[in-house]
């Protein structure tokens, strides 16, 4: 009986199933040869990196959050000076033709 330790297949990052050192991998069917003193190690080396990657993803994500922040109060702005000054405009328009 194939026993499963905690060993990633390199192919999909699936749980593969060991047995006499060669892995199989039931999700995609990938087999290699399994070094089971390198097993923990691997597996840490893999999450660290899903860690790394996910931390990044954060970071950019984040990035990107306050770039569209950024942009929306400057089209803001830009919608509220614009009216500010149509105000003004028609104030003084209001004011040249005696109107109202």
């Amino acid at each position: 009986m194939a026993k499963i330790l905690p060993k990633v297949c390199p192919q999909c990052g699936g749980a593969v199933e060991i047995s006499d050192n060669i892995a199989k991998c039931p999700y995609c069917g990938t087999t290699f040869e399994v070094d089971e003193e390198n097993t923990t190690k691997t597996v840490l080396n893999f999450i660290g990196k899903q860690m790394s990657e996910s931390r990044e993803a954060k970071k950019e994500l984040k990035k990107q959050e306050k770039e569209q922040q950024a942009q929306f109060i400057k089209i803001f702005l830009m919608i509220f000076a614009g009216m500010f000054v149509l105000g003004v405009v028609a104030m003084i328009l209001m004011n040249i033709f005696d109107i109202g």
